[in-house]
């Protein structure tokens, strides 16, 4: 990606439009450079990239034709305002980048679409679009005055065939940082068929479903260091979408999970803050072979984690906390999962619950005074689990077939 000359203002790092000189008192535009060779003066080439300017009275549909018509590498600096886009900014090009001024470059919608962004990025089975960046934009889906969309839909964006930092232009699908992306009627940011992605430090709020979703294939993305609130569903859901990381997120306030993964396998889940959503803080729906770990899950009107038809995933390290329901609830032929090193306490239900689920092993873990007889509660059609080391108040209960449970302590 080309970037713009910047000159450092106090704090502020000021792009620079143009070269100007004082000449007699007047300010006037250097356009070509000299040096004395020997006597001889000789015109110095030279080149000041600043990209391409854009400014609040643009179309939607200039915007659109300037950025699939520039060359490759190109930066699109949005002057600072407000945008009132009467339909969507379509890239359906590779290589270039949208930048803003974080918090006072706002794009608002002012169209009707239910499948369209107010970004739409589109590529196609094949023929995948590559390596844009979004910076520092804010998009506004004004949902409260009945306009409808997604605040950046992605299609086909980015392919797992490519790796991001390799040499001359990186490879990546898109990258989204420093952005707010909120009051849309549908997702906040949508990746459909997308890899190689990134997602960080964002602020993903009061929209109308899901803040940030992973849908359909989209493996290999990294989401880290957002915020996602007030959001009428999950705050981030992964669907049919494996090897992503999900990491120093802060989900909260969502009107379901915090963070939900369908279907999607191979998935790194850590240190992410999942607090006051309406349902789970982590939930994993006929998903495996999943990592999560080191999360504080606390104040959740459900449960902290919960496991529905999963298997083989490891949740280590994590807090879980005050939360409506269980702790930890695996269920519904959830097997070998490993549960170890969590601390559940002052949950209203039962510190770990399991239901029919097997060949589980639950070792090393803290449960205390949680709001229920059970500690530890191994329900019906529970078989062949391992319950062992773990320290907890309230009773251990088994009334399930071959499970081993040795070693654990009853603590004050």
């Amino acid at each position: 990606m080309s970037d713009a000359l910047k000159v450092k203002i106090g704090e502020t790092w000021t792009t620079i439009a143009d070269v100007r000189a004082n000449v007699g008192g007047v300010w006037k535009e250097v356009t070509a450079i000299y040096s004395n060779v020997g006597g001889v003066w000789k015109e110095i080439a030279f080149k000041l990239d600043i990209g391409t300017i854009i400014t609040p009275d643009a179309s939607a549909s200039q915007i659109s034709s300037m950025m699939n018509e520039a060359a490759d590498g190109t930066t699109f600096y949005f002057a600072e305002g407000t945008y009132s886009l009467n339909a969507p900014i379509q890239i359906t090009r590779s290589n270039i980048c949208l930048s803003g001024t974080p918090g006072l470059t706002v794009l608002s919608c002012d169209f009707v679409t239910s499948t369209s962004g107010v970004i739409d990025i589109r590529g196609v089975s094949g023929t995948v679009v590559e390596n844009i960046c979004i910076h520092g934009l804010t998009i506004n889906g004004n949902r409260l005055t009945s306009k409808q969309g997604i605040g950046i839909n992605c299609d086909y964006v980015g392919s797992t065939t490519t790796t991001r930092g390799t040499s001359g232009i990186n490879k990546m699908g898109i990258s989204i940082s420093q952005c707010v992306i909120e009051q849309n009627s549908s997702y906040g940011i949508y990746l459909q068929n997308s890899a190689n992605c990134s997602v960080d430090t964002t602020t993903v709020q009061n929209n109308n479903s899901i803040g940030i979703h992973l849908n359909s294939s989209s493996n290999n993305n990294t989401v880290t260091g957002n915020t996602c609130q007030n959001n009428a569903s999950h705050g981030i859901y992964l669907n049919s979408s494996s090897n992503n990381t999900v990491t120093g997120n802060t989900l909260q306030n969502n009107t379901s999970h915090g963070i939900s993964l369908n279907s999607s396998n191979n998935n790194t889940v850590t240190g992410n803050t999942c607090q006051n959503n309406a349902s789970s803080g982590i939930y994993l729906n006929s998903s495996s072979n999943n990592t999560i770990t080191g999360n504080t899950i606390q104040n959740n009107n459900g449960n902290g984690i919960s496991l529905n038809s999963s298997n083989n995933n490891t949740v280590t390290g994590n807090t879980v906390q005050n939360n409506n329901n269980y702790g930890i609830r695996l269920e519904s032929s959830s097997n070998n999962n490993t549960i170890t090193g969590n601390t559940c306490q002052n949950n209203a239900g039962k510190g770990i619950y399991l239901y029919s689920s097997n060949n589980n092993t639950v070792t090393g873990n803290i449960i205390k005074d949680n709001n229920s007889t059970a500690g530890i509660y191994l329900a019906s059609y529970c078989n062949y689990n391992v319950i062992c080391s773990n320290q907890h108040t309230g009773t251990l209960s088994n009334s399930g077939t071959g499970n081993k449970v040795y070693n654990n302590k009853l603590i004050a």
